[in-house]
């Protein structure tokens, strides 16, 4: 990315299925010169951990609830790290960080459902409703559920 705040992130979401296979294939081929941001749904996490693999070239955000997580953000190590933040989304479901450039800001969400339930959307209207945003947002997710 380069230092103009007016230029795009460059995101990519990618389901990861809890498997060390895909979420290897992910970080080991995705080129940090060509994301700024990786939103990753149901990653693999080390058993009886709350950590998952990753490159130096990003930095790991992961969900806050309790369990393990089910979202996590990775964001590119060319980001100065003074420009985001992590949201306090108490969920394991939701990773949530806020960028501020000098000309805009964005919310940006990793967000997982488990399939036949609303847990997400519950978790995320209830910090919605007592955090209203400041700023734009972008939900990267797997939502598994038909919205309408």
């Amino acid at each position: 990315m380069t230092e103009s705040p007016l230029t795009p992130l460059r995101t990519l979401h990618q389901n990861c299925r809890r498997s060390r296979t895909v979420m290897s294939a992910l970080i080991n081929t995705t080129d940090p010169a060509d994301y700024d941001i990786i939103c990753i749904t149901e990653p693999f996490i080390y058993s009886g951990h709350r950590f998952t693999m990753a490159t130096p070239s990003w930095v790991s955000f992961y969900a806050r609830g309790t369990g393990r997580p089910r979202s996590l953000i990775l964001v590119n190590k060319n980001i100065k790290s003074d420009s985001y933040r992590q949201a306090k989304v108490d969920s394991r479901n939701v990773t949530s960080l806020i960028f501020k450039f000098p000309q805009v800001s964005l919310q940006i969400c990793s967000i997982y459902n488990e399939p036949g339930t609303n847990e997400h959307y519950d978790e995320l209207s209830r910090h919605l409703f007592l955090n209203p945003p400041e700023h734009p947002m972008l939900w990267h997710g797997d939502f598994n559920k038909r919205v309408y």
